[in-house]
């Protein structure tokens, strides 16, 4: 009895429940709750034993039952309160007499205990199931407040030996992140070289080499136990590095291991094998090879040593291949010293060094097959390594990417890929791996494969990079990963692959910092959009019109790209720059919206330079938007506030534009005016030169307008109203003339400005129909003449005037076929062209009936001209004109058939042309008004009095 009420007491408190558990605060508390808690927390955390109160508390209560039973029933009811007092009173004593367990402070310190003693699961599972609880409780040590945590990190770390790759990371992932959180909270300097040793070979093994270096140094110097341990991974993160102070650090900790008495065979042999490593790196050969007797006769067939010697080998090999590279080098020279030799006729000297070089060749072919050899026999120690296929993996993902080194060095392309691309597949996440997929991105972009590098290769290379300062790879340094990239971009860049170079950019981050992987989308996508200019400035007519639309659209992916690293770099002094490109882009694109976006961007930032011009292209932004009152505005606010600027200007010119657009002609002249008459100008400047021109087109378009309103049919005006007009246009013939000819005297001298060189044809097509319209000023004065040296003056006149408008239309025409018959004529160039061939042939007409130089010669020329005009343009109506007129020269020169027969064609192609073509601007009449002229002309023609004829 007194035994089943001890255990019906005793029953120890029911674990929480779901509801009750605390939240965990990683996912450590959770796995350590699941996998390594046992039945301790019962042993530690149960009530003390009660049995001894409760059986003496049995028998006292036996001795009271036999004597109540001779009691009263009233005595037995005093007696049986008596008896519940007595009972209360032994409860309150034995509850206030209770064991309440350790304390968590003394829990710590067991746990503490349990993880310093011998390797024992069990006892570092009892280790953790006892942190949690206090954790559960929330307890800090005023001692080492991060003990906790210590234990927690310890016992993860210890356990993640004999775990599989996964595992083991995931173990070395928890250890690091709760020993720092035991340094963030309070950490006993005497757990501190321990710490140090734990923290540093946990992050050394997931990856983070940079974290882990100095806390192995620490430990190496302050925690004895694992300082050989230490000192092994602290050397491969040196052998890693490759730098000439961290592999001399390297060879003194293997020296101190070598040293050191009493270690196992294998640590011995490890710190040898590694020694060799180091020393080899170094280029100490000798004291490698020496290294490498050391190790035991056991260890000399294992994989780590076969490895060992074909690196070696490939050392060596590398030498010699560098040394045949010399003397190939050396043997060139030589050949080019013969050949400049025999040039000279020095004979004996030529034959001299082409004996030499072909000796020194001869040693180059030696050496490189000796090389070749050393690789070839490196590669066939490597292999059976490299097919292992056993549990450890280590030399056999070596083996298989110095395979790929080897065959790379001897050229052999196809089988270097196919050993990177193994090696890639099979050990994606390794050191090797990264280095060969790399590599095998190289040889494929250097082979064409664009595609299967960029995508495949180069992709998965980057993807590897989590953080850069943790990366490490005894293969490829960060630097030398960087630098790899960049050629690779670099390279796409100088062959125009320009989405390839945008794609690999995009995929830079994060192993180059955000911003220079968008500076490097930006440039790529500005060298892209430069290339196509480039095409187009080059490229036929026909071309170019396929070009226009991917020049458009390139320059919008700049301007998009500029944007883009702006965004990234708004706190830096070139964030300005990087908007004003974007704005520029844009522009060049038509996309005109995100242009004035940037613009406003830039303005807002007030810099100190280029803010007038950016007002300026701002300005010319709204004139592309069709805002054009806004745009007056803004350059108006450029010439007033920015008056010495050179942009003020480029303002005053397109304010003249701008004017012209409004159809404010009087306001367009001023504008110009303003600029060609600055003294701060030179005619070198685009400003002048194209105020120049558009102010010569002005004047020509003006007096045509002022001409054809002093001859308009029904005219209201008075005689004198129209011969001030037509003086007024004469005038400003001559004002086209002057300005015309300025430009394209100053062109013809430096045309260092791409917007005057095109402005060039028009300029010259215009002063030629100038100096046409200009000779009728004369000839309105020839027929009131009243003396004959009065009209010989006029005619002389006028002969200059026809003379220089005929050697333009010349010098224009020949231009413009030379560019035509390599199809670099646009649209108005062709126009320019086709009215050319009718005007030269006009001039002729004139010249013959005005000039002073024989009339027949120049109505056969004439003739010429017309057919050769008729000819070339048969659909368009002007050759009905073209006809006409040739009836004209035969009948100056009396050929009355050759007249007659040419009207006749004319009405035969004026059959012909389609009624499409007299809907064209090159004709004002419709076809059945042609028809009935040429009938009119055909009737008059015997009757009608030949006169000269009025210039058209």
């Amino acid at each position: 009895m007194a035994e089943s009420e001890s255990e019906n007491i005793e029953q120890p408190d029911p674990e929480p429940g779901p509801e009750q558990e605390p939240e965990s605060e990683s996912g450590l508390e959770q796995e350590a709750m699941q996998e390594e808690a046992t039945g301790f927390v019962g042993k530690i955390l149960a009530l003390s034993r009660l049995a001894g109160p409760v059986a003496r508390l049995t028998e006292t209560v036996h001795r009271l039952s036999d004597r109540l039973r001779d009691i009263s029933a009233v005595k037995l009811r005093i007696g049986m309160a008596a008896v519940a007092v007595l009972l209360a009173i032994i409860g309150i004593v034995l509850y206030s007499n209770r064991d309440t367990g350790p304390t968590p402070q003394k829990m710590l310190q067991t746990a503490l205990e349990l993880i310093d003693g011998p390797e024992d699961p069990d006892a570092l599972s009892e280790a953790v199931t006892i942190a949690m609880e206090l954790r559960k409780q929330g307890y800090r040590d005023p001692d080492f407040a991060g003990g906790t945590e210590f234990v927690l990190g310890m016992v993860s770390f210890r356990n993640a030996e004999g775990l599989d790759e996964a595992q083991r990371e995931r173990r070395f992932l928890i250890a690091a992140n709760e020993l720092r959180k035991s340094e963030t909270l309070a950490l006993d300097k005497s757990r501190r070289p321990e710490w140090a040793f734990a923290l540093g070979s946990s992050l050394y093994e997931i990856g983070k080499a940079t974290e882990a270096r100095p806390l192995l140094e620490e430990a190496v110097k302050t925690y004895s136990p694992g300082r050989i341990e230490a000192s092994t991974r602290l050397v491969d993160i040196y052998l890693d590095l490759k730098t000439e102070d961290v592999l001399l650090s390297a060879v003194s900790l293997l020296k101190t291991i070598t040293d050191t008495k009493g270690l196992d065979r294998s640590q011995y042999d490890g710190a040898y094998l590694r020694s060799a490593q180091s020393l080899l790196a170094l280029n100490r050969h000798a004291e490698a090879e020496q290294a490498l007797k050391m190790v035991s006769n056991d260890t000399q067939g294992n994989h780590g040593t076969i490895v060992f010697r074909a690196q070696t080998l490939m050392a060596e090999a590398e030498s010699t291949m560098t040394e045949a590279k010399a003397l190939s080098k050396q043997a060139r020279t030589l050949t080019t010293k013969a050949q400049e030799a025999l040039k000279q006729k020095q004979a004996a000297e030529a034959a001299r060094l082409d004996s030499e070089a072909e000796k020194i060749f001869d040693r180059a072919v030696e050496e490189r097959k000796d090389a070749e050899a050393k690789y070839l026999k490196a590669m066939k120690q490597l292999e059976p390594v490299a097919n292992d296929v056993g549990l450890e993996q280590t030399f056999a993902r070596q083996s298989s990417f110095l395979l790929g080194i080897c065959a790379e060095a001897i050229d052999d392309v196809d089988a270097a890929i196919n050993h990177f691309e193994r090696t890639a597949e099979k050990y994606a996440r390794s050191q090797e791996g990264v280095a060969a997929n790399l590599r095998a991105a190289d040889l494929l972009r250097r082979a064409g494969r664009n595609e299967e590098a960029l995508n495949k290769r180069y992709s998965n290379a980057l993807k590897t990079v989590k953080q850069p300062e943790d990366f490490r790879n005894r293969w490829l340094s960060l630097e030398q990963f960087r630098g790899q990239i960049q050629k690779a971009w670099e390279e796409w860049a100088d062959a125009h692959a320009y989405q390839e170079a945008i794609t690999l950019a995009g995929m830079m981050t994060p192993l180059f910092p955000p911003l220079e992987a968008r500076e490097y989308t930006a440039r790529a996508n500005h060298r892209w959009a430069e290339y196509v200019e480039q095409q187009m400035e080059h490229a036929t007519y026909t071309q170019r019109e396929k070009l226009l639309q991917t020049s458009r659209l390139r320059w919008r992916e700049s301007g998009k790209s500029h944007s883009a690293y702006a965004n990234e770099m708004k706190t830096s002094a070139d964030y300005p720059n990087a908007l004003r490109i974007s704005a520029e882009h844009y522009r060049l694109g038509h996309d005109f919206e995100n242009s004035l976006k940037q613009w406003n961007l830039f303005i807002n930032t007030r810099p100190k330079a280029r803010l007038a011009e950016a007002l300026v292209n701002r300005g010319k932004i709204l004139m592309d938007l069709d805002h054009l009152d806004e745009a007056l505005l803004e350059f108006q606010l450029v010439i007033d506030s920015f008056p010495t600027d050179s942009a003020a200007f480029e303002a005053q010119y397109v304010l003249g534009v701008c004017h012209l657009e409004q159809n404010d002609l009087d306001g367009s002249e001023k504008a110009w005016r303003a600029i060609i008459t600055s003294d701060s100008l030179t005619p070198a400047a685009k400003q002048w030169q194209l105020s120049q021109v558009s102010l010569g087109k002005l004047m020509y378009h003006t007096a045509v307008m002022k001409k054809a309103t002093a001859q308009r049919p029904r005219s209201t005006l008075s005689p004198t109203e129209r011969e001030d007009l037509l003086e007024e246009a004469f005038k400003r013939w001559d004002g086209a003339i002057h300005h015309l000819g300025l430009f394209l005297a100053f062109v013809a001298r430096d045309s260092r400005h791409p917007e005057a060189v095109r402005a060039k044809p028009e300029a010259r097509y215009l002063l030629a129909r100038a100096l046409r319209h200009a000779a009728g000023k004369p000839q309105q004065k020839l027929e009131s003449a009243e003396t004959e040296n009065a009209r010989l003056e006029l005619r002389r006149t006028m002969q200059d005037l026809l003379s220089q408008a005929r050697d333009g239309y010349r010098t224009l025409q020949s231009e413009l076929r030379a560019l035509e018959e390599i199809d670099m004529l646009g649209d108005l160039e062709r126009r320019l062209l086709r009215d050319c061939f009718f005007e030269l042939a006009h001039t002729y007409f004139m010249l013959a009936d005005f000039g002073l130089d024989s009339a027949a010669d120049n109505f056969n020329k004439a003739i010429v001209a017309y057919q050769s005009a008729a000819n070339r343009y048969q659909h368009d109506p002007q050759v009905i004109l073209a006809y006409i007129q040739i009836s004209k020269c035969h009948e100056r020169l009396g050929e009355k058939s050759y007249a007659r027969s040419s009207l006749e064609q004319a009405k035969v192609i004026l059959k012909q042309l389609p009624d499409e073509s007299f809907a064209s601007n090159s004709t004002s009449m419709s076809k059945a008004e042609w028809l009935e002229w040429l009938e009119w002309m055909q009737r008059l023609h015997q009757k009608a009095k030949i006169t000269p004829t009025t210039i058209q």
